[in-house]
């Protein structure tokens, strides 16, 4: 069908195809371990008002959260835990 040349150029043009569609999503991602509620938000898929009001109704952990003077921010690590324990309880 296809020889090992063939099917090594396709794989590389398919990888580099693959790269150019997430690369924008991997570069979107935030870097910083403490987000601001807009930040939060858009990790998680949500609007910063949701988020807001998810909060506010005790839906989101105390743990994911940090107060620093009046500012509330989010802890990247503490949400992708979260996650995996609302994943778990299914």
């Amino acid at each position: 069908m296809f020889d090992q040349q063939t099917l090594n150029q396709l794989s590389k043009a398919i990888a580099v195809r693959v790269l150019e569609q997430i690369r924008p999503l991997l570069e979107s991602r935030p870097v910083a371990r403490l987000l601001t509620y807009e930040q939060a938000a858009a990790y998680l898929g949500l609007t910063a008002s949701a988020l807001k009001q998810r909060k506010s109704s005790g839906q989101i952990p105390d743990y994911v959260y940090v107060r620093m003077g009046t500012t509330i921010l989010f802890d990247i690590r503490e949400l992708d835990r979260w996650i995996d324990e609302l994943k778990k309880a299914g």
